[in-house]
């Protein structure tokens, strides 16, 4: 017969691998943000195409900009 110990250890492993599986889907939509932004080239129509608002995808842009370390886009004023 197996221990509480063991039960809660194979919880933790359980919760472990949710995590990583979410981070996971998060990493492939930021991925896909990424990529329509780079095709569209405009904030608002990308977001429109994603089915997303534009300040969701501005979050997940600036997210994933402090993640790398790097700026991934120049925002201009197109007026």
């Amino acid at each position: 017969s197996r221990g509480l110990g063991d039960v809660y250890k194979r919880q933790l492993f359980i919760i472990k691998i949710i995590n990583v599986l979410r981070r996971l889907s998060m990493n492939i939509y930021n991925l896909r943000y990424f990529v329509t932004l780079a095709r569209i080239r405009q904030y608002t129509k990308a977001a429109e195409e994603l089915c997303i608002t534009q300040p969701s995808l501005s979050h997940a842009i600036s997210q994933m900009e402090k993640e790398l370390g790097v700026k991934l886009f120049e925002k201009t004023d197109i007026r």
